[in-house]
């Protein structure tokens, strides 16, 4: 059960409003796969520990060493959780009726009639869409897919007309 999940997450699924396939592409972090549950448990060992230990330093009135272990036990905590989170909460997903891209909160929606090209962006990995048709609505969204040829063959198939530039 948990490996079908898995594979409707990250392959695609069906969307129920409109019973059309969608594409589901997850972000690429720099963080290989193998290491990352090393970074989650190193991260949160050393976040607990600090937690602890500020907890126990403002127990024994001593203020200042507690602030400043609390806060670097939230830091790691935050930096141990951001390859789950990234992987999470950012996305690009292709659908018939456009591209849409998410990044934790934000979201944009572009038509395939409005995408006017694709190239590499300044970043390593990571690929720009121009989109717009006047001058008041013309934009870019940077996205970094874990597999790029993927992305940019359906990227093809649904905006012909958009020129890659790579």
């Amino acid at each position: 059960m948990r490996i079908l999940a898995q594979a409707r997450y990250f392959v695609g699924f069906l969307n129920l409003k409109g019973y059309s396939p969608c594409m589901r592409f997850g972000a690429d972090i720099p963080i290989p796969a193998g290491q990352r549950r090393i970074w989650l448990w190193a991260g949160m060992g050393a976040g607990a520990f600090n937690l602890v230990e500020g907890i126990h330093d403002f127990m024994n009135k001593r203020p200042v060493f507690g602030a400043g272990d609390i806060l670097c036990g939230v830091c790691l905590f935050s930096f141990a959780l951001a390859p789950y989170l990234i992987l999470r909460y950012v996305y690009s997903e292709m659908n018939p009726g456009g591209l849409r891209i998410r990044k934790f909160w934000k979201r944009t929606e572009i038509a395939w009639q409005n995408v006017r090209s694709v190239s590499r962006s300044g970043f390593p990995e990571s690929l720009s869409v121009f989109f717009g048709h006047t001058m008041e609505d013309y934009g870019f969204v940077r996205v970094s897919p874990a597999n790029q040829e993927q992305f940019l063959s359906t990227l093809r198939q649904y905006a012909p007309h958009a020129e890659i530039d790579l």
